[in-house]
């Protein structure tokens, strides 16, 4: 039996795991300049965004973490066509680091929505040739556009005030099989 994601003309499944694919999407589709995205790490990680799949350290003042949330679902309405349909649940965490205490900053909130602007404005149909690595994923559902929150952590016995937002969304694909 040979198995494909649905829409692609190569065999097999995608080259790397779904949350990284959504990670380097947001990347290559940022367009927000209060911040703006790293670019020249790590020497401008203090004033830019920093994309990674591991928790928030203290090199950063803004750091976005692209992880699987949970096991990937499956949906068998379609098994006797062939198709099985994959959801796999991706958790997006936001952390901003603020030397102050006091109210929330623009700038957390100004990912949180350029995050949700760029998955909600995900079509199938409309990749550019930088993110053809895409093609097979279906849809991308915001299921939780998330709170800020703030977040004490200590990092190297050092306090830090953080804040955290937490975007959850789900990546709808197809698999084929023969």
């Amino acid at each position: 039996m040979s198995v494909r994601i649905n829409g692609r003309n190569r065999l097999g499944l995608f080259e790397k795991p779904t949350y990284q694919m959504i990670q380097q999407y947001v990347y290559n589709n940022w367009q927000i300049t209060e911040p703006q995205k790293s670019e020249n790490p790590p020497a401008d990680f203090t004033t830019k965004v920093r994309f990674a799949d591991f928790d928030y350290d203290y090199f950063a003042t803004y750091h976005v973490m692209f992880n699987q949330d949970g096991n990937t679902k499956f949906d068998n309405e379609l098994l006797g066509q062939g198709l099985l349909k994959l959801i796999d649940p991706i958790l997006i965490e936001i952390s901003a680091r603020r030397l102050t205490y006091g109210k929330i900053f623009n700038e957390l909130d100004n990912i949180r929505l350029e995050i949700i602007r760029i998955l909600g404005e995900f079509s199938p149909d409309i990749l550019s040739p930088a993110d053809d690595f895409m093609i097979g994923i279906q849809a991308i559902e915001v299921e939780e556009p998330g709170d800020i929150e703030p977040i004490s952590k200590f990092i190297y016995k050092l306090p830090r005030n953080i804040w955290r937002a937490q975007v959850r969304c789900l990546v709808h694909y197809f698999i084929s099989y023969s």
